[in-house]
C-alpha cells in the first residue's frame, strides 16, 4: 500500500452510495493508473458538504471502454445507464476505481483539517494527467477544489 493517501472530491449523492455500500467503485475520465491497490483515499463530499466524509482502500484501478466498465460494473457503479454514458461521451477509454473498505468519519473534517491530520495527502483535484502521470496545476498548499466527477 502507499504511504501516500489522496483526496477525491465527490459529489453528495454519491458519497452517500459509496458509504451506504451501493456503490463500490468510483467513475472517471482521468486517474493516475500508477496508485497502487491499498492506497488511502480521502473522500471529499462537494458542496454543500464541502467536507472529508469518509477513508476508502483502493482494490485498483482499471483502465477501459466505457462499454466494458458498464458491463462489468454497472451493478455497483451507483448510476443509471443514461447518466454514465452521458458522463463518458464518446471517450475512449474512462477508469473503474475500485474500492476495497469505507470507513466513515463520525465527524466530516474540513479540508484543512484533513490535511492538518495527514499534511502528505495528494489532493487529486488539483492534479492532471501529463503523459500518465499526475502533474500538479496550482501551488502546493492551495486548497480549490476544481474538479469532480459525476459518477
Amino acid at each position: 500500500s502507499s504511504d501516500r493517501p489522496i483526496l477525491i472530491s465527490i459529489r453528495p449523492e454519491y458519497s452517500r452510495k459509496i458509504i451506504s455500500g451501493e456503490k463500490r467503485v468510483e467513475l472517471r475520465k482521468k486517474f493516475p493508473e500508477s496508485i497502487p491497490s491499498g492506497t488511502k483515499i480521502f473522500l471529499y463530499e462537494s458542496a454543500p458538504t464541502s467536507a472529508v466524509v469518509a477513508v476508502l482502500e483502493l482494490r485498483g484501478v482499471r483502465k477501459l471502454a466505457p462499454s466494458t466498465i458498464w458491463r462489468r460494473y454497472s451493478k455497483v457503479s451507483g448510476i443509471d445507464r443514461s447518466s454514465f454514458f452521458d458522463y463518458f461521451g464518446s471517450r475512449e477509454y474512462g477508469y473503474a476505481v475500485e474500492i476495497e473498505v469505507v470507513t466513515p468519519i463520525e465527524r466530516a473534517l474540513s479540508l484543512a483539517e484533513q490535511q492538518a491530520v495527514v499534511p502528505e495527502t495528494v489532493n487529486l483535484t488539483h492534479y492532471f494527467l501529463r503523459r500518465g502521470r499526475a502533474v500538479p496545476f496550482c501551488e502546493p498548499g492551495r486548497s480549490l477544489i476544481i474538479g469532480q466527477a459525476t459518477g
